[in-house]
């Protein structure tokens, strides 16, 4: 286990600022999938980067979920270039079901636990590859989003993410992530290398009020990255009704047979084809 060492944030003069102004995501739309067809389309976007990317064989529906996408507090945001998904990150909160990760990090997540903390897991990120000039734009947009959610909206207070190694830095140095897990082999992407980070929500929160009552100039990511945060989580608040109810819509009165197994895609695509 490793202990929280909060390290300085990343300062602006490198020049990630940009993405905050950046031109190359004028026009998408970030928020809550509050429809069926937005999740479905999500759903198809993971399967399809993970295939491309090693972490999974092709599965016969097409799309990539799992058991816990079945669980009503479940949030799949989305990036909307019109009407096309170009982006999709999910937020999982624990539950008596677990998060994704207990599979590698169960001690771990157990000692959190122990501490009466509530968590949540950052999970199913992925791009379209023709939107690649605007990948770090809308990554950072769209972990924006789920951090705040997670911190303000869902009230939790530690975000986990198993992370391929070569991104540790990304999440540590751009999102202030800390590692809590050593270097595992993660089977649910077909054994690649995984790393545990964690982001105290706490410290979220205290970011965002700091940046609140000092509205000058930013001196780091964390400043752009928190910037506008009561009026993000009050924008995504008023999407959970839409969203939970899409989750209703989609996977039907199936929620308690869907959470007794990891493969709800076929369920889902006899859902879609009906």
């Amino acid at each position: 286990m490793y202990g929280w060492l909060r390290e300085s944030p990343l300062a602006l003069a490198d020049g990630r600022r940009r993405w905050a102004a950046d031109e190359s995501v004028r026009g998408v739309e970030f928020g809550l999938a509050q429809s069926v067809e937005a999740l479905d389309a999500a759903f198809r976007l993971v399967h399809d980067q993970y295939v491309r990317r090693g972490f999974m064989t092709p599965h016969p529906s097409g799309r990539r979920l799992g058991r816990h996408h079945a669980r009503p507090t479940t949030r799949v945001f989305v990036a909307t270039d019109r009407v096309r998904v170009v982006g999709t990150v999910t937020l999982i909160e624990d539950s008596q079901s677990g998060l994704p990760s207990d599979e590698i990090y169960q001690e771990e997540l157990d000692t959190f636990r122990a501490q009466g903390l509530r968590l949540g897991e950052a999970s199913a990120l992925a791009s379209d590859p023709t939107c690649r000039a605007a990948g770090l734009a809308l990554v950072l947009r769209l972990m924006r989003l789920l951090v705040i959610y997670a911190a303000d909206v869902a009230a939790l207070d530690v975000l986990c993410v198993a992370v391929n190694p070569r991104h540790v830095e990304f999440y540590r140095r751009v999102l202030t992530f800390e590692i809590f897990g050593e270097l595992r082999s993660y089977a649910k992407v077909n054994g690649a290398p995984a790393v545990g980070l964690g982001l105290d929500l706490d410290w979220v929160r205290k970011r965002a009020e700091a940046t609140r009552n000092s509205p000058s100039e930013p001196h780091d990511l964390a400043d752009v990255f928190f910037a506008d945060h009561g009026r993000v989580a009050a924008r995504l608040a008023e999407q959970v009704h839409a969203a939970s109810a899409a989750l209703r819509s989609l996977f039907g009165g199936r929620l308690d047979a869907l959470l007794e197994t990891d493969d709800t895609a076929p369920v889902l695509m006899g859902r879609v084809a009906e």
